[in-house]
């Protein structure tokens, strides 16, 4: 994935290169002279372009949480594959530039058509940039009501995970009442069978009975691994066939299915995990049953509610009556061993032999066929004789918890579902987070797991990683330019690119996703290039006598060709990601959009709203006396010589 978006990205830096030194070619400089010349002005923000990029990827690489394990050779991969390409376009560009560029080569008409167009192009652009430094006041108000609505489609554009990939498969789990056999188990099987078997999209089932993680499950449950035709042979998506399965399936009676995705190891998993927790056993059941009878009534939100704490296990309750224990001349601990000792079920006992161990097992006549009924034949010893059990019992049948889960070694209940087709994970997370925050009973808690965990997490971590990467842009553009006050007229670049990126994926219905969010991550070490650009050279017009205004002009005039080709040329190769080519692209799609649509807003603005607010700046150095004493050392020359 970092190899395919810096296909665009390698190439800016050549693109500057070549296009300074053509310029130096153009008016009769020699090829050498030129291509040396050419490197020299661009070389510095060449470099300052790849130190920002790099201050945005390595925040993320060293994320932590499952940000930081997934984007770790993302980020390295992409910091060190642009180096690289600095390393080219400085080094190995400029070689051959003096080499192959010819000076008086034939032009064709291609040419001649589109040297016109620059040329109109480059004049509409100086009367607008002109008009804009005459009305700075509005031209400002224009960048801030852009970033306003950035922000506004920001708030309005949904939030998940991560888009659902059409993997061409999922998985459906099925259980049976507690108490079924498996001949009841094996029925409901073949009707889901039938059902798969009459659905077109799907290439092949295999369904299991008992089939548990690790090792034997119950006779009451059972697994299919379903897989579809391959995407292109069929009209509808993987969820969209998920979805009319659940509908299909739920009209099957005498049992549940639930259908959910294959995970990232395989194994399947809802996307919305809910973990309750209370000591009180009782209290979680009836916490429980709340959040889910709330859930399940919102079947928009959520499908597929289950639990894992499910009170369906038969039992047998025994109160022992401690007066007719004490004149019976027994003790309740007695009642309690004998009971113990007959129903329970492992070694009691060892006994040695020749130099051998036993276990000593009891066992009870007819243990596979034991009713309640059976403790009226128990009798215990008493120094009078023997006294009938149920005399000192009362029995009381009821059903009991299946499994006692335990979360942070505390009793627990994780309740799971899946979201409908159109609704996305950061939706249904925070309606039930609200809904259990206002409503769960005092001394109950709670908190997500799975990949609404996931979910949470990683968002707060890609947030914190934005933060680090304009506070790592900024750092690195202070120590490039030597100023604290000129990287904030660069970074403005930042906030003008949200209306495109923002704006694109609510247009579109894309939600926020981790890839969305690492593409808006990479658009600020992107959209700073333009800025570096335009603002280094107009410093170097300054620092020549130029006045502030004159220089912004001149500056962006002269700029505009190399922002609009390493613009375009990083467009070009974010368009496949954009339009959800390859195996899985639906998930990359808001990676590409964002980056593409906010490289195109942010180079619109940037090139009108940058040379104002540089003017700006300088007019504040000048008020305050903020300016350096003493003129830049680094000059540069108007032209090579001939």
């Amino acid at each position: 994935l970092a190899l395919i978006l810096v296909v665009g990205i390698v190439v800016d830096d050549a693109l500057v290169v070549l296009e300074r030194v053509q310029r130096h070619r153009e008016p009769g400089a020699e090829a050498e002279p030129a291509a040396r010349i050419g490197t020299t002005e661009v070389a510095f923000p060449n470099i300052a372009n790849s130190l920002a990029l790099a201050a945005v990827f390595l925040p993320v690489a060293f994320s932590s949480g499952i940000i930081g394990q997934f984007f770790l050779e993302f980020g390295i991969t992409v910091t060190a594959t642009v180096f690289a390409s600095t390393l080219v376009a400085l080094t190995l560009t400029p070689m051959l530039c003096a080499r192959l560029l010819e000076r008086n080569q034939s032009r064709g008409r291609l040419f001649a058509l589109s040297e016109r167009g620059f040329n109109r192009l480059e004049s509409g652009y100086t009367r607008l940039l002109a008009a804009a430094l005459r009305h700075r006041l509005l031209t400002v108000a224009i960048g801030a009501g852009a970033f306003a609505l950035g922000i506004l489609a920001l708030m309005n554009t949904p939030a998940e995970f991560a888009p659902s990939a059409d993997r061409a498969g999922f998985l459906i789990s099925f259980e049976t009442p507690e108490g079924a056999t498996i001949v009841e188990t094996d029925r409901f099987a073949r009707r889901i069978e039938q059902v798969l078997a009459d659905t077109p999209e799907i290439a092949h089932q295999f369904v299991s009975i008992g089939l548990g993680g690790g090792g034997p499950g119950n006779v009451n449950t059972g697994m299919a691994f379903v897989s579809l035709t391959p995407r292109q042979e069929r009209d509808k998506h993987q969820v969209e066939v998920m979805q009319d399965m659940r509908e299909q399936l739920a009209r099957i009676p005498d049992g549940r299915a639930f259908v959910f995705e294959f995970g990232p190891g395989g194994v399947g998993a809802q996307p919305v995990e809910l973990i309750l927790q209370h000591p009180d056993l009782q209290v979680l059941a009836n916490a429980q049953d709340q959040v889910m009878a709330w859930m399940q009534a919102r079947s928009a939100t959520f499908v597929g509610v289950r639990t894992d704490l499910r009170f369906n296990t038969p039992e047998v309750q025994l109160e022992l009556h401690r007066d007719r224990i004490a004149e019976a001349g027994l003790s309740a601990r007695e009642v309690a061993d004998a009971v113990r000792l007959l129903f329970a079920e492992g070694p009691v006992s060892q006994i040695e032999r020749d130099s051998k161990r036993y276990d000593v097992i009891i066992d009870v006549e007819g243990r596979g066929n034991l009713t309640p009924q059976v403790l009226s034949n128990v009798y215990l010893r008493n120094a009078e004789g023997l006294v009938p059990l149920d005399n000192l019992i009362s029995m009381t049948e009821g059903a009991g918890p299946n499994s006692i889960n335990r979360f942070n070694r505390m009793r627990a209940a994780t309740l799971s579902a899946s979201t409908p087709p159109g609704v996305v994970l950061g939706d249904a997370v925070d309606e039930l987070a609200d809904y259990v925050r206002r409503e769960l009973p005092l001394g109950v808690d709670y908190v997500f797991a799975g990949q609404a965990q996931d979910f949470q997490e990683s968002f707060f971590y890609l947030a914190l990683a934005l933060a680090l990467s304009i506070v790592f842009i900024y750092l690195v553009l202070a120590a490039q330019f030597e100023s604290f006050l000129l990287p904030f007229t660069i970074m403005a670049a930042l906030p003008l690119s949200t209306i495109g990126a923002f704006g694109s994926l609510w247009l579109l219905g894309l939600p926020i996703s981790v890839y969305a969010f690492i593409g808006v991550i990479m658009l600020m070490g992107l959209v700073t290039k333009n800025s570096i650009l335009l603002v280094d050279y107009t410093n170097v017009l300054v620092a020549r006598g130029l006045k502030p205004m004159e220089a912004a002009l001149q500056a962006g005039t002269n700029r505009l060709r190399p922002v609009l080709m390493t613009a375009v040329s990083t467009i070009l190769g974010m368009t496949p990601i954009a339009m959800g080519f390859g195996a899985g692209g639906e998930v990359r799609a808001a990676l590409g959009v964002a980056v593409a649509a906010g490289l195109a807003s942010s180079t619109l603005l940037t090139l009108v709203v940058v040379p104002v607010l540089y003017t700006y700046l300088r007019q504040f150095e000048a008020r305050f006396n903020l300016g350096r004493k003493k003129p830049p050392a680094r000059r540069r020359p108007a032209q090579a010589p001939a």
